[in-house]
């Protein structure tokens, strides 16, 4: 049983191929060709259509284009004079995403439903990416930078100007080109996608259903200019192989499975110190899970960064169980930070104590969520802007307010765990999984004084984003598609 990726790669098989890019506009359009919510059209979609013969969709390659344009209730356009920002590690795109779905035409049914899309993104692109990779190649992509604070320059930047005066007018201002990938599981597993009506998915729908516009553009201005957002002028470029007639048969003989992955996500709140986070996830091969955080007082609140990856508190240890038992690790993942963080040592001129704060790395907690999102715990990771030492981006607050106005740097946490090392997964369908993690009580220690625990006083209690990656085959016949979850 072959994939239709390793027919592709054969040489053998180059001459029975043809390489094509289809360049798709959504099938939704608009009159005016925008889509934001405020307008009234948050949803887009896309139709990839079926094909006679087998048509192998490089979905690695798939990227969608067009601009952003932000503007202020009164018509005007944003400008970086101003307190307005969008996310920096989730981008100028993603940052407008509710959630994507993926369906199949043969199948009439959803394959991949990604919830929280702009919670899930800022942790893969900070985990995955150093800040100079973040500063270039994806800045040019989805509008990604290493810290929020740029973000407030870029997206007031245009992409056309008055040849004569170097300034940018208003009639040539069209927003802000993007050109970016989205983070599906489907789309990144590796395998192409058949779209063969008879022997593949029969074509594919995709929909991106976008966030109301207050938890897009943030920052004080923001706030107070009820700032909008939108896209338009949006093409979906498809990259396909078609495979020849001679060689049709053989394919669809050799090629009968297609592996893939999909992303599911819960939402959770945590309220205490130590809190324990159970519930069944109800999936029977789940490759890994990552969380982050981000404080619920904040929600919604136009002010503050709604992708912000925020800090929970001073985390002194972590323990993942299935029924009750502790999985994949046999111990609790302690930090190194705990004894340092204890003492006191002389006072302030001010007269407060002066609390000795370690800058130690966390690399029993750190190690763990890198692997989960990266979803491979065999291959090293080459470079992350995620640091414990230094924190995020050179982050010396660690409070739970950290950056979350975008005008300082914030934090790019998260916690993990890898249960597939060997391609099998782990049966989470009938069993309870939990997290469980235990926060300084003391809101008094860190840097600056800053409260850090979880006790209703200071501290406020967590939104978390919990993301289980999970591991499915669809087996072709010419009875048509079974999907194996």
């Amino acid at each position: 049983m072959s994939s239709a990726s390793a027919f592709r790669k054969d040489p053998q098989n180059f001459r029975f191929l043809t390489k094509r890019f289809l360049h798709l506009n959504p099938v939704n359009a608009s009159s005016n060709s925008q889509y934001s919510a405020r307008a009234g059209l948050p949803l887009i979609k896309f139709d990839i259509a079926s094909s006679a013969l087998p048509t192998l969709l490089d979905a690695k390659e798939l990227r969608i284009s067009g601009q952003i344009t932000y503007t202020k209730a009164d018509g005007t356009t944003v400008n970086s004079a101003e307190l307005n920002f969008s996310d920096g590690f989730c981008g100028s795109f993603a940052n407008c995403i509710e959630h994507v779905s993926l369906s199949s035409k043969r199948l009439a049914s959803t394959i991949e439903r990604n919830n929280n899309y702009f919670r899930q993104v800022p942790s893969i692109v900070s985990a995955m990416n150093t800040g100079s990779e973040i500063n270039n190649k994806m800045y040019m992509n989805g509008g990604h930078t290493s810290t929020t604070p740029l973000q407030r320059h870029s997206i007031g930047t245009y992409n056309d100007f008055n040849a004569n005066t170097r300034v940018t007018v208003d009639a040539n201002k069209v927003g802000r080109d993007f050109s970016a990938p989205l983070y599906c599981g489907l789309l990144n597993s590796g395998d192409d996608i058949n779209l063969a009506s008879q022997s593949g998915q029969g074509g594919l729908t995709i929909e991106i259903l976008l966030k109301s516009d207050v938890n897009v553009l943030f920052g004080a201005d923001a706030n107070t200019n009820n700032c909008s957002f939108a896209l338009k002028n949006l093409v979906l470029t498809v990259p396909v192989y078609e495979v020849a007639s001679e060689a049709a048969s053989a394919f669809s003989e050799a090629v009968t499975k297609f592996s893939f992955n999909s992303w599911s996500s819960v939402f959770q709140v945590m309220n205490s110190s130590t809190s324990v986070i159970a519930f069944t996830p109800g999936i029977s091969r789940c490759s890994s899970m990552f969380m982050n955080s981000m404080n619920t007082a904040e929600l919604g609140d136009q002010r503050f960064n709604s992708c912000r990856l925020g800090n929970i508190g001073e985390v002194r240890q972590t323990r993942y169980t299935l029924n009750g038992a502790l999985t994949p690790f046999q111990f609790r993942l302690q930090t190194n930070e705990q004894a340092n963080n204890e003492q006191t040592s002389d006072t302030r001129p001010n007269g407060a104590p002066l609390v000795l704060h370690s800058n130690s790395s966390r690399p029993m907690t750190l190690m763990p969520y890198l692997e989960a999102v990266k979803t491979d715990g065999i291959s090293k990771v080459h470079g992350t802007s995620v640091a414990w030492n230094s924190w995020s981006s050179g982050v010396v607050d660690r409070s739970q307010t950290a950056g979350n106005t975008g005008e300082t740097p914030s934090t790019c946490e998260g916690f993990g765990v890898l249960y597939d090392r060997y391609g099998s997964g782990t049966d989470l369908s009938l069993t309870t999984w939990a997290i469980e993690l235990e926060a300084a009580a003391n809101t008094t220690l860190g840097v600056n004084q800053e409260p850090l625990g979880l006790t209703g006083g200071s501290a406020t209690s967590q939104g978390c984003y919990l993301f289980f990656l999970s591991k499915n085959d669809l087996m072709y016949s010419s009875t048509g598609v079974n999907v194996v979850r």
